[in-house]
């Protein structure tokens, strides 16, 4: 479990105290680590009480968070009831390790109030409490709220600088690696792996040479022709069958890179 530091916990108050929305951190699991205040809008927790209203916000909430992830830039959006909320990404090392949200308010328009109510009355029947609810939502105008969210931006920045959020204990290469036992048959790229786990491609690899002593790409290839060995068993499949499955696309590489491996060709092998 990601703790956060001390320092972390002023920034979201000195962030809240300018803004005046509340100012959270997530997991990359998208659960909540830490928020100033911690507790949440009145119309937060009035729609969230509802039946359907928590599993709607965070349907929101973690599609602009994998937004955030794959730009790596901070993103303004609206919420399913139109409120403005803003989400940035945090590293560690190059290793996205959560992300800062900002949140929630509305613009000066009053057409902007009016939508956030005709949207509530779905999940409640009490208007009364809603419109409550409704009237304790911060208004700003459009210009503040990006002045906001680049304030936030520069924030996100600077706990990613100082490291404010680390890293659980959960280890990058052991999750390379096990997405790779996992997906060995089809095209994998060092690309590919950067955008699945959203780190840098210096962190991936650098963390996994030095956890296996051996590049992703060597440490793929021995993980497929493993297998291979297996599907030569079957003389149903044969070498091209038994290449593609294996992950190889191109017969005669996979020949190739056999033969460095074992000495002889797949054809050879199957012979013995």
């Amino acid at each position: 479990m990601i703790t956060p530091s001390l320092e972390l916990l002023e920034i979201l108050k000195n962030l809240y105290t300018i803004s005046g929305f509340r100012i959270s951190v997530y997991s990359t699991d998208f659960q909540e680590i830490c928020a100033y205040p911690q507790e949440k809008s009145p119309f937060c927790r009035l729609i969230q009480n509802c039946p359907g209203g928590l599993d709607h916000c965070r349907h929101y909430d973690e599609a602009a968070f994998q937004k955030a992830a794959k730009t790596g830039e901070v993103y303004l959006y609206r919420c399913y009831f139109g409120l403005y909320e803003a989400v940035a990404p945090l590293y560690h090392m190059g290793t996205l390790t959560g992300y800062l949200m900002m949140g929630q308010t509305l613009d000066t328009q009053k057409i902007s109030r009016n939508f956030v109510i005709s949207q509530a009355l779905h999940y409640t029947s009490d208007e009364a409490a809603l419109k409550k609810a409704v009237g304790t939502i911060p208004i700003r105008s459009k210009n503040q709220i990006l002045s906001c969210i680049s304030i936030m931006d520069i924030c996100a920045a600077y706990i990613t600088l100082k490291e404010h959020l680390k890293m659980p204990h959960t280890n990058l290469p052991e999750k390379v690696s096990d997405y790779l036992h996992r997906n060995y048959a089809s095209k994998i790229s060092i690309d590919d792996l950067c955008s699945h786990f959203y780190c840098s491609r210096a962190t991936l690899t650098r963390s996994f040479r030095n956890a296996y002593h051996k590049s992703v790409h060597e440490y793929l290839t021995e993980i497929r022709l493993n297998h291979s060995l297996e599907l030569l068993k079957n003389p149903a499949l044969s070498i091209d069958e038994t290449a593609v499955s294996c992950g190889f696309y191109d017969q005669n590489y996979f020949t190739k890179v056999f033969k460095k491996y074992y000495g002889r060709t797949p054809g050879q092998w199957r012979t013995m």
